[in-house]
């Protein structure tokens, strides 16, 4: 599905959820706010996709958030899909030409939202990737300090991706950027893998790293082992389609680009 931006609208921010905690909307209409001070004169929407929780997510709670945030879309169902069916949901949803997906608890600044719209609206780049500072590790369990240390490797040994930090949890794209997102077909954490690899597949798609710096306050979840393995399998489809260059071909449904060749 191409998207078609809705020119009263400049910036869409995605803001995938499940099971956020209690009071989650009075963090989102802070956050709102504070984009709204820190870009003035930018017509922006939130877009929040609740991926099946529950619970918490109350009708007073929607409505609260309604009546104080001027522009928002609410898009929920039943059964939770994961996160990259969610971050899909929202950017096929999206009516602004430039797109940034983060969590719902904003664990990054609003200046590195700021900043990521700024070089997005300046033609800077297609796809940017935040990257979290080095102390972010050391805030981690030891299970998934070695589980991001050991996507990193495997990013740059198997699969040639030249980042650091291909899975934080913020990324902005124009509407080339869209459409490569919307090509990914992972449901959970390692979406975020196939994007930035995808779009790195063609020469003519620029892609940049983005200091980002972690909020103050935030907590982070431990995964069960089952969802490593999860996302081993998803792993092994990446290098298996990077191998096998099946994405790599001339795609006539996305002409504009130049696939890179083997």
């Amino acid at each position: 599905m191409t998207p078609h931006p809705d020119a009263s609208i400049h910036l869409s921010l995605v803001l995938p959820c499940y099971k956020p905690k209690p009071g989650w909307h009075l963090a989102v209409a802070d956050q709102y706010q504070q984009l709204k001070n820190s870009l003035p004169g930018t017509e922006f929407e939130f877009i929040v996709v609740n991926d099946g929780s529950p619970d918490n997510l109350t009708v007073t709670a929607k409505r609260w958030l309604r009546r104080r945030c001027s522009n928002i879309k609410l898009i929920t169902y039943d059964i939770n899909q994961g996160k990259g069916f969610a971050v899909r949901r929202g950017v096929q949803a999206a009516r602004a030409p430039y797109v940034i997906y983060t969590d719902i608890d904003f664990p990054y600044t609003i200046a590195d939202i700021c900043s990521m719209y700024q070089l997005l609206s300046e033609g800077r780049a297609d796809v940017i990737m935040g990257v979290r500072e080095l102390s972010y590790t050391q805030q981690l369990s030891w299970l998934r300090r070695a589980a991001s240390n050991s996507c990193n490797f495997l990013n740059l040994m198997l699969l040639n991706l030249p980042y650091r930090d291909v899975q934080s949890g913020i990324k902005g794209m124009n509407i080339t950027g869209r459409q490569l997102l919307l090509k990914t077909s992972i449901n959970r954490f390692l979406f975020d893998t196939e994007f930035i690899w995808l779009a790195n597949s063609y020469d003519n798609v620029n892609i940049r790293a983005l200091p980002v710096t972690l909020r103050e306050g935030i907590s982070f979840t431990s995964m069960a082992a089952s969802v490593y393995l999860k996302e081993t399998k998803n792993f092994l489809k990446i290098f298996y389609l990077d191998k096998l260059l099946l994405l790599r071909r001339i795609d006539h449904a996305f002409q504009r680009f130049i696939p890179r060749t083997a």
